[in-house]
């Protein structure tokens, strides 16, 4: 997130989920993660939350709309999806379990697997 303090117009984006089965209200709370300074105007416009579609069985989700400029036919985006599963462990257990199928994934950190790769070796 951008340092609030600054006199500066900022986007942020992210994702998060929420369980399949919500029958009651969802509500979306911003809050500062840092004191806001006397005499500091804080403006916040153009919210969106919208329901990502997933790109294939086991792939990831996405949702594309237009910001501050409408969207017209001839726009056109570049997605580029990698499926680094961390490791010839985790990609040997999607393999047998079909994990991706099923929307699971071992642990992994972003750096690489928790699960060391000598376990199949």
């Amino acid at each position: 997130m951008a340092d609030i303090s600054e006199d500066v117009h900022d986007s942020e984006c992210f994702s998060f989920r929420v369980q399949r089965d919500i029958t009651q209200p969802l509500y979306f709370r911003i809050i500062a993660m840092g004191a806001i300074a006397a005499g500091t105007d804080v403006y916040i416009d153009e919210i969106a939350i919208v329901k990502g579609t997933q790109l294939y069985k086991g792939g990831p989700y996405v949702a594309v709309f237009s910001g501050v400029t409408a969207a017209v036919n001839e726009d056109e985006w570049t997605l580029t999806a990698t499926n680094d599963r961390a490791g010839e462990f985790q990609e040997w257990f999607n393999r047998i379990f079909d994990m991706a199928g099923k929307g699971l994934l071992l642990p992994s950190s972003g750096s690489g697997s928790l699960i060391p790769d000598t376990l199949i070796s």
